[in-house]
């Protein structure tokens, strides 16, 4: 089985695929969900496992990609996650089109009973397009990960006044709390406990030998002299900001870091607590990134999108739409919808309302009235959804298909005089494919072969009813047809055997 991987922790990548390879899978490994994206669209797999919070494109998106197109819809995605842990966060990995959800540690057994199962189901499931909302998706979990940090600096700050009663006390936790922590005066760092160490990858002697204001980036040391203690005087308050800090190797992290003085072997120092946010930070501007594109996509959409209340009155729509019948934005908002139907339509709005309080959700066509008095046939596919404050709007989203259902309309128009003409033509004309197979047939034709109906024709070859001696001409006459190429051959038909 080839499975690809993405995760934006090497190291977690490599053992994960480690593992899989130890049971005879192939592995491929994609650092984000960007990079998974063209993995895909290069190589065929057979199952995706992806960590949820990545730069570029996170799991959550990964996921409604590749569910939204034809091609990968029924690709097997297992999503897992150290970060996103809660009933929530599972029930958003599962909308988002995931067809299982891990909590790291991943446990080896069930992640390959897991696979197994999703591979033998794949050619029977259906293909699936996932119609979510990215915008609500990545606001629920970057909420989600805020609150877990308060949470833990909140834990934290706990521990710390507990920490104080006792000095070796205090030692022996520091190196169990999740969080950088570092004792220091304004000219030299004093402790800095085993998270400290693995974040800025110095071990304590060599951070020992260093400034406090030597691990903060250069564009923010001046604001951590300040705010942190780093280079002034160290005040009797505390204070937290987010700074970035350089590690060893050269890598950038963004740090949630606060700082408290204290006395520290008799003497005045700042205790400073540091969480690793840059997976944060990255998620806070990919959201940004979304919602500017969200808000690109509304503005610009030439269908309609539109939030209206149960009552029909227009919240918002977007200006092309609005521009393609006539109107501003302003013009229409704050006015009820009916207002813009097809006087045959409006009397049909009342029901429509009701199906969609009903049922929450409705779909179909719409007869709109442009400013000039046109009427437009408009396909919708509307949803009820709810603000956390309980007030329930409607979403709406409409496509203009009137040009479509008019060719559409033509189109069926002009197979209905081709059929009569075919149907009239006293010699056998039939429809094949290039290798025979009989698709229609007139019923001149039906006659010649003394069939009752087009049932004893259709689907079989037509070298059944021609005299063998004619079939080589009768394929080369075929080929020169669909090389558009003419062709005349007189042959003999034997009939229906």
């Amino acid at each position: 089985m080839k499975i690809l991987i993405a995760d934006d922790h090497e190291l977690q990548r490599k053992v994960l695929g480690a593992r899989l390879r130890r049971h005879g899978h192939t592995v491929i490994e994609a650092s984000d969900g960007a990079e998974a994206i063209e993995v895909l669209k290069e190589q065929k797999v057979e199952a995706l496992v992806s960590d949820i919070l990545m730069p570029k494109v996170d799991g959550y998106e990964l996921c409604l990609e590749i569910r939204k197109s034809p091609k990968f819809s029924r690709l097997p995605v297992v999503l897992y996650s150290a970060i996103y842990t809660s009933p929530d966060d599972e029930k958003a990995a599962l909308a988002s089109g995931a067809d299982v959800f891990f909590r790291k540690p991943i446990v080896e057994d069930e992640l390959l009973l897991s696979l197994d199962n999703l591979i033998s189901r794949r050619r029977r499931r259906p293909r699936t397009r996932i119609l979510s909302k990215k915008k609500t998706v990545l606001k629920e979990y970057s909420a989600r990960l805020v609150d877990k940090l308060e949470e833990t600096i909140a834990g934290l700050e706990a521990k710390k006044q507990q920490l104080e009663k006792s000095e070796e006390r205090f030692r022996m936790l520091l190196n169990t709390v999740s969080a950088a922590v570092f004792i220091y005066q304004r000219d030299r760092i004093l402790y800095a406990n085993r998270w400290a160490q693995e974040l800025t990858e110095f071990t304590l002697d060599e951070l020992l030998q260093r400034k406090p204001g030597d691990v903060i980036h250069p564009k923010d040391r001046e604001l951590a002299e300040r705010r942190l203690f780093m280079g002034t005087a160290i005040a009797d308050v505390s204070s937290r900001i987010s700074v970035r800090m350089v590690a060893k190797d050269g890598r950038m992290h963004w740090l949630d870091f606060s700082a408290s003085p204290i006395h520290y072997d008799g003497k005045k120092a700042v205790i400073g607590t540091a969480f690793d946010i840059t997976e944060r930070k990255e998620a806070e501007a990919h959201l940004r990134e979304s919602e500017e594109r969200y808000r690109g996509l509304v503005e610009n959409s030439l269908g309609l999108i539109c939030i209206h209340d149960t009552q029909g009155r227009l919240l918002t729509v977007n200006p092309a739409a609005a521009q393609s019948l006539g109107y501003r934005s302003d013009e229409m908002i704050g006015k009820n919808l009916k207002e813009f139907l097809a006087p045959s339509a409006r009397g049909l709005f009342g029901e429509y309302l009701e199906r969609i309080s009903k049922t929450g959700m409705d779909n179909g066509n719409m007869r709109i009235l442009t400013r000039e008095g046109q009427e437009r046939t408009w396909f919708y596919h509307n949803v009820r959804l709810q603000r956390p404050d309980q007030t329930e709007y409607v979403l709406g989203h409409a496509l203009d298909v009137t040009d479509q259902r008019e060719t559409d309309e033509r189109l069926r128009k002009s197979e209905e005089q081709l059929r009569m003409i075919i149907d009239a033509e006293p010699e056998c004309v039939k429809i094949t494919t290039e290798d025979g197979i009989v698709h229609q047939m007139n019923p001149a034709g039906l006659a010649m072969l003394e069939a009752s109906d087009e049932s004893m024709v259709l689907g079989k070859s037509v070298y059944d009813v021609i005299a063998p001696e004619y079939h080589e001409k009768y394929r080369d006459l075929t080929a020169s047809v669909f090389k558009e190429k003419p062709g005349l051959l007189e042959f003999e038909i034997i009939g229906i055997v």
